[in-house]
């Protein structure tokens, strides 16, 4: 199942052929009220939900703490109608709950998308509590091995690109396990080609979609030397203190 949800992949405007995910998705459930949050964004010029702007004008949070990617993203957007509202700070769970809340994206919203290479696992438990998006994509640690469920403390203050950043962040996030516990209501329907960013679809919208349900699916999906990578990585850390979820 996972390599036909991989067929639907191709790319615009996100990083890892997103956007052909998405769009399969959004054709498949639809889109209700035209709200997104991404969540941390750049310049927003290179993101998940940039391509829905463009082609559904979906109105979206682009949430990022640097002034420079920022001023880009607006130089950017400045020739298109219909544009992201940016909003600039440096994220903790209470300061983003305050944001969305004051920009009424608390509830019901068509589609989120995570990726702050740090406590991930943990602003998506208290995102959940007060926001209700039908689509979710999020950013996994997928160094750690499928079979476990885990996730890196949390701290008020923490980055993934810690000295344990080799080959990308490898000290942060969570596990697929993890975040499939924790998002209960929702359903795992796959994950991009470079398998780290997962795809979920709420459980009450009908869908046609069909679940994943067997994670080796992701790890098999893999070339021996990615295998081979990840594993190289995941000794790196696996040592350093982790929550089990």
């Amino acid at each position: 199942m996972l390599k036909q949800f991989h067929d639907k992949a191709y790319k615009k405007t996100s990083q890892n052929k997103e956007d052909g995910l998405i769009q399969y998705i959004v054709n498949d459930v639809g889109l209700t009220n035209n709200k997104g949050l991404e969540i941390c964004c750049g310049s927003g010029i290179q993101c998940n939900l940039t391509n829905l702007i463009h082609t559904h004008r979906i109105d979206c949070l682009y949430f990022d703490k640097n002034t420079k990617m920022i001023d880009k993203g607006m130089n950017y957007w400045n020739k298109y109608a219909h544009s992201p509202v940016y909003i600039k700070d440096e994220l903790t769970i209470h300061n983003l709950k305050n944001h969305i809340q004051q920009w009424g994206f608390d509830g019901p919203i068509d589609i989120l998308s995570l990726d702050i290479d740090g406590l991930d696992y943990w602003f998506m438990k208290s995102i959940i509590t007060y926001c209700s998006p039908r689509i979710i994509v999020l950013e996994f640690q997928d160094t750690i091995p499928i079979d476990l469920s885990i996730a890196v403390p949390y701290k008020e203050r923490f980055s993934g690109w810690n000295k344990w950043a080799k080959g990308g962040p490898n000290y942060s996030c969570a596990s697929i396990k993890a975040f499939i516990k924790l998002l209960s209501n929702y359903r795992f329907v796959g994950t991009e080609p470079k398998g780290f960013n997962a795809f979920f679809i709420r459980k009450d919208i009908q869908s046609e979609i069909p679940t994943i349900t067997d994670l080796n699916e992701l790890w098999n999906s893999k070339t021996e030397i990615k295998q081979y990578s990840l594993l190289s990585r995941w000794n790196l850390v696996k040592h350093l203190e982790w929550n089990n979820i």
